[in-house]
C-alpha cells in the first residue's frame, strides 16, 4: 500500500509542477523548440514537492504513528520526486499543462492524451463530473496515466476552477 500511496505522491509531484507551471510555461514558449529548462532546478523542484506531498500523505496514511508517517513520507516522497524530474525531459511539462488544462475544460470522462515526441515520454488524464467543494468552487476529480522512461505511474487527484478561470490542482 506504501508503494502505491507513494507513486501516487510522484506523480502528483509532476502534476503540481505541471499545473503552477503552466501559465509560465505558456508565456514563456512559443514552441518546442523553445522549450529548454536548467534540469537541476526541475530536480529540486521535485525534491521539494514530492518531500511536501509525501509528507502530507504519509501524515493521513499513519494514523497511529502520524509523526513517523510525515518523516517517512517526506523523505520517500522528496526522492521520488526529485527522481521523476531528473528522468522526464523538462518540455513534459510544456505539453502536459496544456493537456491538464484541456481536460479540466471537457466533457466528463473525455480523455485527454499529451505526448513529448523528443523523450517519448506521455500520459493521459480522464476528468470526472464538476462538483461545487464545501467553499463553492467549481472542482473536478481526475485520473492520471503517467508513462516517464516507460514506467506506468497512476494516481488520482482533485483540480478546481480559480475566479479567473484557471485550474489548479489541489490533491
Amino acid at each position: 500500500m506504501l508503494r502505491n500511496v507513494m507513486a501516487g505522491a510522484a506523480a502528483a509531484a509532476i502534476l503540481i509542477g505541471m499545473s503552477s507551471g503552466a501559465a509560465e510555461a505558456r508565456s514563456r514558449y512559443t514552441s518546442y523548440d523553445d522549450c529548454r529548462r536548467d534540469s537541476r532546478n526541475d530536480q529540486a523542484a521535485g525534491a521539494i514537492i514530492g518531500g511536501i506531498l509525501g509528507g502530507v500523505v504519509g501524515n493521513q496514511v499513519f494514523k497511529g504513528e502520524r509523526g513517523l508517517g510525515t518523516v517517512a513520507g517526506v523523505i520517500l516522497g522528496g526522492v521520488a520526486g526529485s527522481q521523476i524530474a531528473r528522468s522526464g525531459d523538462a518540455c513534459d511539462q510544456y505539453y502536459a499543462s496544456y493537456a491538464y488544462n484541456d481536460a479540466f475544460e471537457r466533457d466528463p470522462y473525455d480523455r485527454v492524451e499529451w505526448r513529448n515526441p523528443r523523450s517519448g515520454n506521455y500520459g493521459y488524464v480522464t476528468p470526472a463530473d464538476y462538483y461545487r467543494d464545501r467553499r463553492g468552487n467549481y472542482c473536478r476529480n481526475y485520473e492520471q496515466e503517467i508513462y516517464i522512461n516507460g514506467r506506468r505511474q497512476v494516481a488520482e487527484g482533485v483540480a478546481c476552477q480559480n475566479r479567473d478561470g484557471s485550474w489548479r490542482i489541489v490533491q
